[in-house]
């Protein structure tokens, strides 16, 4: 599975169908900024209409964290 960020894409990919995926971004403080849901799809595309700035992502498989990472936003 990727994770990464292209401007203010972030894209998901995974090796085979994904199935009850969950991404959720936080800001710095914690506070949920983004939650997508990615079923039945080998990559996902979404758009972060989101500041510069530091941000962590959380990817959840059933309600359990499958990986976690920070994005960073510069201009």
């Amino acid at each position: 599975m990727q994770i990464y960020i292209r401007g203010k894409e972030l894209i998901v990919k995974t090796n085979k169908p994904a199935e009850n995926l969950t991404l959720i971004v936080h800001d710095v403080m914690g506070r949920e900024i983004e939650r997508v849901e990615i079923n039945g799809k080998f990559e996902k595309r979404t758009y972060l209409n989101l500041s510069k700035g530091v941000y962590f992502y959380r990817l959840l498989q059933d309600n359990r964290t499958v990986t976690k990472g920070k994005i960073v936003l510069v201009d």
